[in-house]
């Protein structure tokens, strides 16, 4: 049920995931495996790009030179910033519990438990969701709380 698996860019979107630029260009052009290596192994920190792409660059051993020369065609020599994967810890959470919501019927209180954050963040991620439009299944309510109306 609790997934640390790699989620795709249609999961992300359809979880109302961010999905940056360079990790979608990266997709398109080279696959999207390819992006998730490239962005597991450089993201969160600065790549220094070449003016000229060699094989014994670290993207074009890890990704291929291809990869390389588009960095440098797109980007120009230098630093670049490079975003971190969807697995970065903050991300893996989020990821975690979007799952739960959208693929469950889990109460919040159940997915509180399971991911080990509050039941008001599981509630925040609910509200964020709908707000955004993802379709998420019918949750039950919790029949104690509605006894202490009813009375």
């Amino acid at each position: 049920m609790l997934s640390n698996e790699y989620p795709s860019i249609a999961e992300r979107r359809k979880l109302g995931l961010y999905v940056t630029h360079m990790e979608v260009e990266l997709a398109e052009r080279f696959g999207e495996h390819a992006a998730r290596l490239f962005l597991e192994n450089f993201g969160g920190g600065e790549l220094f790009v070449p003016l000229k792409a060699t094989d014994d660059h670290p993207v074009s051993k890890l990704v291929g030179r291809d990869v390389l020369e588009w960095l440098i065609t797109k980007y120009g020599s230098g630093a670049v910033e490079v975003p971190h994967g969807a697995m970065s810890s903050k991300n893996a959470q989020a990821i975690r519990i979007r799952r739960l919501i959208v693929n469950t019927t889990l109460s919040t209180v159940e997915i509180a438990k399971l991911t080990r954050v509050s039941r008001r963040t599981a509630r925040r991620t609910i509200c964020t969701m709908r707000e955004a439009g993802v379709a998420l299944p019918h949750r039950p309510q919790n029949p104690k709380s509605k006894e202490k109306f009813e009375k």
